[in-house]
């Protein structure tokens, strides 16, 4: 769930419902919420280049300066209504979705509608509506700033009993007694405050100074050495001058963003750690993002020895991992129980003080599903879950709690990207990077490739289609899904979400299966008309279906080869351009374009299709046909030899099927997830990163899609070919 509102300002001074009222729409019409998404981003494009098409709206939620680009006058405050309008329409920032909505309102009768689109797409105008003519004020109070925080509603859990449901459906009963000890309120984060950060100053003497205290403090306390003022005497500082050259210098200043480079060993950690100690012995607010969340949980555990204040930012959904990285470290040859007494444990903690009043079970709580916030009040039809009453004394949630005094918070950036702040602290929302943004004078990333590379892993994630090896998750996927809905008797599958996602699993196996039977075939086929032919660092749908397209009309093309010039305004290459968009859409049900409907059934019957030649014969009697049609101007496909063509097109079908099922199983994952405990699958593609920081990032230049790699393993083995996915969300630094 998204941390703001995004959708609250179509009920603005009962926008949406004025026209609900007016109008119900039939089929084939647009929602009352796409009619006024239509406007608002009609108003956004009247409120920045009013000459444009309405067409172009979609370049403006991109994230590219496209506007400034195209002559548009952006000052600030156009520049802030398009920053707000990227949270508000997430959905067409493609010309393809945008396009539709159009296409969709024009199908809505006048009085509901705000403007008048021409015809031909050439322009648009305002026009005075009957139905809430007020609605314009709405679109510009509701561009004028970022949505409010949606607000969790905290039902406390009184005496009483109650049921915890764990990952496999099952009910364990609570009961909390009447004697139970109140608790306090958790201190929460200051929200209200907007960041005021001024530069951050300090000198060479201050950093010294604050390495011998760290150096004193050590001795006092018996802790290992740890030489700060000695490594601070190895640390040379050299900062730009005015005519660019580095100078040495005795002051480090901080305004913005601010790039320290060095050598390995040159002393950039041993810097921050001392920027880190300096800053919170006078108690400013800082944040340091490291690598790992052993290395967190270490720097943690030594600011606050020293007597710092400093808490680690550790989110709960890999609480048990953390847990089994720790106990790896640990010496496997000491059995004492005194290696269960590491202060690191203590911050990844998975206790839970109600343990002790619940029924009596074999197993533990599930750690991902402690009664944190699911007690379920016994006795109800459809009772509404309820927080635990110990939460602000519970170890598990002592690292949260200590966030909120920290001066010194240390991070990842995962952590960052998707923590949020318990709502037992504050109600609002909000994520721990935006909490980081407000409070710190100073955020301080540690190995910033490191760092970058992790972002460019949430951003653009990948995984391992099928191989031979563990890495590959799709098998794994399809299995647990069919062995957790046979442990449970099929249950499961009375979810509707359930079906679908069983479906679209088995479907996607079914194509991928197609797609390394097709490469494991060409490996034997002379001459090759696959591996010669396929990008092998990327490829998708839509770069095959180009290449055929171009390949077809007569252009060539092909890997490696650029097509002859003009291809890009001839009829019949648009013609089957614009054939196989339509199929990309819906490869197993596309309608209206006679082309795109014939490849949709072909792909249906050549993924049913067992025997490979008669699969084979299938295409290449389908390209025959096509070929003896006149598609553009008498003109007709140049399909050429048919022994190549006919794996190139089974082998764009099988792609198109695996990129549909996969966008199924994407959208789905989360609804069954702990329905068929699909949490230990984990596979990283799935976990996308938060809507709300989609906006902040341009999108992908190629847009959001799936993307295809195959490649031979390290040693070069031939049976180790793997078709790998990436998910394309927004360009990166490797995206």
């Amino acid at each position: 769930m998204t941390v703001r509102d995004y959708g609250r300002w179509r009920d603005h001074r009962g926008l949406a419902r004025a026209l609900r009222d007016e109008w119900t729409p039939g089929p084939g019409q647009p929602k009352i919420t796409e009619i006024l998404d239509t406007e608002l981003g009609l108003f956004l494009l009247e409120s920045v280049a009013p000459a444009e098409a309405p067409g172009a709206v979609w370049t403006l939620l991109g994230g590219y300066p496209v506007a400034a680009a195209a002559g548009a006058a952006v000052g600030s405050r156009e520049q802030q209504i398009i920053t707000v309008a990227r949270l508000l329409l997430p959905r067409y920032r493609s010309p393809r979705d945008w396009e539709r909505l159009i296409a969709a309102y024009t199908l809505a009768p006048e009085q509901v509608c705000g403007y008048l689109i021409a015809g031909d797409g050439s322009g648009f105008a305002r026009r005075e509506p009957r139905v809430a003519p007020h609605r314009f004020e709405v679109y510009q109070d509701a561009l004028a700033e970022i949505p409010a925080y949606r607000k969790a509603g905290l039902r406390v859990a009184g005496p009483g009993d109650y049921l915890v449901r764990s990952s496999a459906g099952i009910q364990t009963g609570v009961r909390i007694p009447a004697w139970l000890p109140a608790v306090p309120t958790a201190a929460g984060h200051d929200l209200d405050q907007g960041p005021s950060r001024s530069p951050f100053t300090v000198t060479w003497d201050q950093l010294r100074d604050t390495a011998e205290w760290a150096d004193d403090t050590e001795r006092r306390l018996g802790m290992p050495e740890s030489r700060w003022a000695g490594r601070l005497k190895n640390i040379t500082l050299a900062v730009p001058g005015p005519d660019g050259e580095l100078r040495q210098s005795g002051e480090l200043a901080v305004d913005g963003m601010f790039h320290l480079l060095g050598m390995v060993g040159s002393g950039k950690s041993t810097l921050m750690d001392l920027l880190c100690m300096h800053a919170g012995r006078h108690h400013c607010k800082v944040t340091l993002v490291v690598g790992d969340v052993v290395t967190l949980l270490r720097k943690v555990d030594y600011f606050t020895r020293l007597g710092l204040a400093a808490a680690p930012l550790v989110g709960q959904s890999n609480r048990a991992r953390h847990v089994e990285r720790l106990h790896r470290l640990a010496d496997g040859d000491d059995t004492r129980l005194t290696q269960l007494m590491s202060p690191l444990l203590d911050w990844v903690s998975t206790a839970c003080p109600l343990d002790g009043l619940r029924d009596h079970s074999p197993r533990p709580w599930d750690v991902r599903r402690a009664p944190c916030n699911g007690l379920l009040p016994a006795g109800e039809e459809e009772p509404p879950p309820h927080t635990c009453p110990v939460w602000g004394a519970c170890e598990r949630h002592a690292p949260a709690r200590a966030l909120a005094g920290a001066d010194i918070w240390v991070a990842t950036v995962p952590s960052l990207l998707y923590s949020q702040v318990p709502a037992q602290m504050n109600t609002e929302r909000v994520r721990y990077l935006e909490v980081a943004w407000r409070r710190s004078d100073l955020i301080l990333v540690d190995e910033a490739d490191q760092a970058q590379a992790q972002a460019d892993t949430i951003f653009s994630p990948g995984q391992t289609l099928r191989g031979d090896n563990s890495e590959a998750w799709l098998d794994e996927i399809v299995e647990h899904t069919n062995a957790a809905l046979r442990r449970q008797g099929w249950a499961p599958t009375s979810n509707p979400m359930v079906r679908v996602w069983t479906s679209a699993a088995n479907n996607t196996k079914t194509a991928v299966d197609l797609m390394y039977l097709l490469l494991q075939i060409d490996r034997a086929r002379k001459p090759q008309a696959l591996l010669g032919w396929i990008d092998e660092d990327y490829f998708t749908d839509w770069t095959l279906s180009q290449q055929l397209a171009q390949s077809w009309a007569g252009f060539g093309g092909g890997k490696g080869r650029k097509p002859r010039p003009g291809w890009e305004q001839d009829e019949l290459y648009r013609r089957l351009r614009s054939a196989f968009d339509a199929f990309i859409d819906d490869p197993f049900g596309a309608q209206g374009d006679e082309i795109a409907v014939s490849l949709a059934r072909l792909t249906t019957d050549v993924l049913r299709e067992e025997d490979e030649t008669r699969r084979l014969a299938l295409v290449k009697d389908w390209l025959a046909d096509l070929s003896g049609k006149d598609l553009a101007a008498g003109r007709g496909i140049t399909a050429g030899d048919l022994d190549r063509e006919a794996p190139r097109l089974e082998f764009t079908l099988a792609v198109a099927a695996v990129s549909d099922q996969l966008q199924v199983l994407l959208s789905t994952w989360r609804s069954v997830e702990d329905v068929i405990g699909l949490e230990s699958a984990n596979p990283l593609v799935f976990h996308r990163p938060p809507r709300d920081l989609l906006p902040l990032i341009p999108d992908a230049p190629m847009g959001h899609v799936l993307g295809f790699q195959y490649k031979r393993d390290e040693d070069g083995d031939d049976r180790a070919l793997m078709a790998r996915v990436s998910e394309f969300l927004g360009a990166g630094w490797c995206a």
